[in-house]
């Protein structure tokens, strides 16, 4: 396996946050700020690296402004409307690349004295490359743990591993080559690895792969078992389903800058305005038929489904609607109440905030 140890960096000064005019949470660590527990810390982080806005022409950092505290039995997603912020962003949180200002430190060694310290509790994951192709899946678990697991002797870390690929998921493929699985099945065995080793911050750059639902449920897995272990992940992914069902909170950029930073529950709760999916055989005229009850409600089709935006001040109780759809004579096969979507999250925050820049 590949060496995925990067050096440390802290680059202090730079401006500090400054008020803004669009919305964004604040991040607290879980444990109330004691700094044995926080696995990053950034402050006013901003890139060197800049992108050319397509429409405007304007130069504008791949990001600006960072402020973000993860902490140990915590796993974050971030993501961006640009592949690229993403993508840098993970690389400076797995401790790859400096910044233009702003400070960031790692755990306990982020300090100036140790800035060029070769820091052994960040594991960093970005490719499906780094595993040994000639290996079984088992072999290959048992390879990457025989330090950590050095006190077990062969044949009871043998059955330990047995059971840890049972307990997430991953049974099916433990005698599997290497050369064999999926690209997104390396990257699994991957994080698997990183659980189970001595680095207590991992770092993931997810953002060239698509995962399955049973994929995102196996992650799920080994995601529980880095809370379980006291460690800390930080995802980077353009699949919002990945940080809704994995992720406790999440990091949004758009257009370099942070435009939410907080609990995926918050994010839901805030930005997901879809209170109801409908399901119908003749979905665009049921949608004219609500569009005349429900004002201030927006109404997307997409196949034979109905999203209903709730944009009103009055939230609507499933009963009530229940009773609006009779009154009328409406029979949808199927009415769903919407228990909170990142994907409709993420595409409100950025409609939000494209029609703010425009009217700067």
């Amino acid at each position: 396996m590949r060496d995925n140890l990067k050096k440390s960096f802290e680059i202090d000064g730079g401006v500090r946050n400054k008020p803004r005019d669009f919305v964004i949470k604040a991040s607290e660590p879980a444990d109330g700020g004691n700094k044995e527990n926080i696995a990053v810390c950034m402050r006013g982080v901003s890139s060197e690296e800049q992108i050319r806005d397509p429409h405007s022409g304007e130069l504008y950092p791949l990001f600006k402004n960072i402020n973000l505290t993860v902490s140990s039995k915590e796993v974050w997603g971030i993501s961006s409307n640009e592949l690229n912020s993403v993508r840098l962003l993970s690389q400076v949180i797995g401790n790859m690349h400096g910044c233009r200002e702003g400070l960031c430190s790692f755990g306990s060694v982020g300090t100036v004295l140790k800035k060029r310290r070769i820091i052994p509790h960040i594991f960093y994951i970005d490719t499906h490359k780094m595993l040994y192709p000639g290996k079984t899946v088992l072999e290959q678990l048992m390879f990457a743990t025989a330090a950590a697991l050095r006190f077990f002797g062969d044949t009871e870390r043998q059955l330990k591993m047995l059971r840890l690929l049972e307990n997430v998921g991953m049974g099916y493929i433990a005698l599997s080559s290497i050369s064999d699985l999926y690209d997104t099945e390396k990257i699994l065995l991957e994080l698997l690895i990183a659980s189970e080793s001595g680095s207590r911050l991992i770092v993931c750059d997810f953002t060239a792969y698509t995962f399955s639902q049973a994929e995102i449920g196996i992650m799920a897995n080994i995601a529980n078992r880095i809370r379980y272990l006291g460690k800390a992940a930080v995802i980077a992914t353009m699949q919002p389903k990945l940080i809704g069902m994995i992720c406790d909170s999440t990091l949004f950029v758009c257009r370099g800058e942070p435009i939410f930073c907080g609990s995926v529950e918050e994010l839901n709760k805030y930005a997901d305005k879809v209170a109801f999916i409908l399901r119908d055989s003749n979905p665009k005229v049921l949608a004219k038929m609500l569009s005349c009850l429900l004002p201030g409600w927006q109404i997307k089709v997409s196949g034979e489904n109905l999203y209903l935006y709730n944009y009103t001040d009055k939230q609507l109780k499933i009963e009530d609607f229940y009773s609006l759809l009779a009154k009328n004579g409406l029979t949808p096969e199927s009415v769903r109440v919407n228990p909170g979507r990142v994907e409709n999250s993420f595409e409100e925050l950025m409609e939000r905030y494209d029609i703010q820049r425009k009217t700067v």
